[in-house]
């Protein structure tokens, strides 16, 4: 008995294995997620890290403590930056941080006002 592949299935199934071994080319999209550890820092409007924006909105604040979810961002070097209460997005740490794609990051802010910094952490590797 012979089977027959259709054209379509065969280049499905190409194309299938050209995706399940990234021959694409490199993953470009990283995830990053917010970490406030700070002391006393209140964000009351938006986080921004590249493409990755977190908007905070009435009464919820972004609080000591608060993680966020993960948002993706095309892989680079980017500052940390903050909404303020006229819409302008303000560098909130000094040194940008950067990441690769295919890799998820925690973004943590630590110190006290005015004295606040940023570490990353790699939560998975590229």
């Amino acid at each position: 008995m012979r089977h027959r592949i259709s054209r379509t299935t065969l280049l499905f199934g190409v194309v299938v294995a050209f995706v399940g071994c990234n021959l694409f080319g490199p993953e470009t999209e990283a995830e990053v997620r917010f970490q406030n550890s700070t002391e006393d820092l209140e964000i009351y409007h938006g986080l921004k890290f590249g493409d990755a924006e977190f908007m905070f909105h009435g009464s919820e604040t972004f609080q000591p403590g608060d993680v966020t979810s993960y948002k993706t961002t095309e892989e680079g070097t980017y500052s940390v930056q903050a909404l303020d209460d006229q819409g302008n997005w303000l560098t909130l740490f000094e040194d940008p941080a950067e990441v690769e794609g295919g890799g998820k990051y925690t973004l943590v802010g630590r110190g006290r006002y005015p004295d606040i910094y940023g570490v990353v952490v790699v939560d998975e590797a590229p």
